[in-house]
């Protein structure tokens, strides 16, 4: 019984480490990824390997990134609404990526 008793115990421990850890890991991609620069962001879409369109391949492009992760970590079971079908694919894989990127995947 005691030795029972043990692994569960050494069970709650380790998903109460697991949970604090996944949290701070979250605060602290979602810091990271809020305190990007537009061309921090660029560069995290092609890390994350995000084709981007070249028909959005302009001087807009790294604000345009950086709204997008931003709606994302607001609104994370949203997406932004585009009524072009390019814009709406990019839009999508960013969407993903950050959302993946937030749970360490």
């Amino acid at each position: 019984m005691k030795t029972l008793n043990k692994i569960f115990l050494v069970l709650v421990t380790f998903l109460l480490l697991l949970t604090i850890h996944k949290k701070f890991w979250y605060q602290d991609a979602k810091n990271e990824l809020l305190s990007m620069s537009e061309d921090e962001c660029i560069a995290f879409c092609i890390e994350q390997g995000i084709h981007i369109p070249p028909d959005l391949d302009n001087e807009y492009l790294g604000s345009f990134i950086k709204a997008n992760i931003r709606a994302t970590i607001q609104y994370p079971n949203q997406m932004q609404p585009y009524n072009y079908e390019v814009t709406v694919s990019f839009t999508k894989e960013i969407h993903e990526k950050v959302v993946n990127y937030l749970h360490g995947r």
